[in-house]
């Protein structure tokens, strides 16, 4: 007997998984401190598109590509400037103490 519901079978296709993949390559890069671009980003994309074996035609990593990628993992660009990104946060937080 069936319930009414129809189980839909969620594909992961090369598109998504270029994104998730390329949104763990930049979250790790961030956290090292490495400042990450546009251009970066998209070189990066691109890597990752001929590794996973997307043709070239297909994926091209335009920016308008960039700039939807970056609103839907809601990625913004923040400046990075002086020694703030190679400061030693536990030193810092031994001295306050």
């Amino acid at each position: 007997m069936e319930s009414g519901r129809s189980l839909k079978k969620s594909r992961i296709t090369r598109q998504s998984y270029l994104n998730l993949i390329l949104y763990r390559w930049f979250v790790i890069a961030r956290t090292y401190g490495y400042p990450v671009g546009g251009s970066i980003l998209q070189e990066k994309a691109r890597e990752i598109a001929r590794e996973i074996g997307m043709p070239a035609k297909d994926f091209v990593a335009s920016d308008g590509w960039l700039d939807k990628w970056k609103s839907r993992n809601c990625i913004r660009h923040y400046r990075i400037s002086g020694e703030s990104g190679i400061a030693n946060k536990l030193v810092a937080r031994e001295w306050m103490d």
